[in-house]
């Protein structure tokens, strides 16, 4: 016997999502703006317009409010690097499609990743909790996984998946870290100019003559 499809949201089950997905952009804006330590629980509530107490009926405290901002960002981040699967086949256009994904993606959560590397300095660089590594991994297995299918095709020089995609996420993160140390801020990085920069860099680094246009 076939299974049952699952049932489909409630009414209800609905208006809680969104108003979690209220409260986790709300966080993350006032993370970012604030700072982790300089932002609390009332902060959050009136940025997302909940009462405080409504704020404790999805987060058990802040500090699991801000681990489920970091996860919600992974989890984009994961995705957008899982769906890089189909360029495979044409690598130069992967390459400019991952370049545009982290510009993007840099554009949009810059500002609270920042904080939370900063974060992480002041208490020693702590292991992630588990939920993020396990997304860490995801991440890196995606853009592996893109590599080691592109390679396939002879346009990429002739190194392993996981060097290819060490050397493609490293060129990223110093991108980001040039733009900090040049006194930018994360979150308002030049979408456009950085993902032509690094695409154009990417494919200078990655690729053999005949994949380059």
């Amino acid at each position: 016997m076939a299974e049952t499809d699952k049932a489909a949201p409630t009414r209800r089950e609905r208006e809680r999502e969104r108003h979690r997905e209220e409260i986790l952009r709300a966080a993350e804006k006032v993370f970012a703006a604030r700072g982790y330590e300089g932002s609390s629980m009332a902060d959050i509530a009136a940025e997302a317009e909940f009462s405080v107490g409504s704020l404790y009926n999805f987060f058990r405290d802040k500090a699991a409010l801000g681990e489920e901002v970091m996860v919600r960002i992974c989890e984009e981040r994961a995705a957008e690097l899982e769906a890089l699967a189909p360029l495979a086949a044409d690598p130069a256009a992967g390459l400019r499609e991952a370049a545009r994904l982290f510009a993007r993606h840099l554009a949009a959560h810059g500002a609270f990743l920042q904080m939370s590397f900063s974060l992480q300095s002041s208490r020693g660089h702590a292991k992630p909790p588990p939920r993020i590594e396990t997304l860490l991994k995801r991440q890196r297995k995606a853009l592996v996984s893109f590599f080691r299918k592109a390679a396939a095709t002879g346009a990429l020089r002739p190194l392993p998946p996981e060097d290819l995609a060490a050397a493609a996420t490293g060129l990223c993160i110093q991108f980001a870290a040039d733009w900090r140390m040049a006194g930018g801020d994360l979150g308002a990085v030049p979408e456009r100019a950085l993902a032509d920069r690094i695409a154009g860099v990417l494919a200078a680094l990655l690729l053999e003559g005949k994949g380059r246009r």
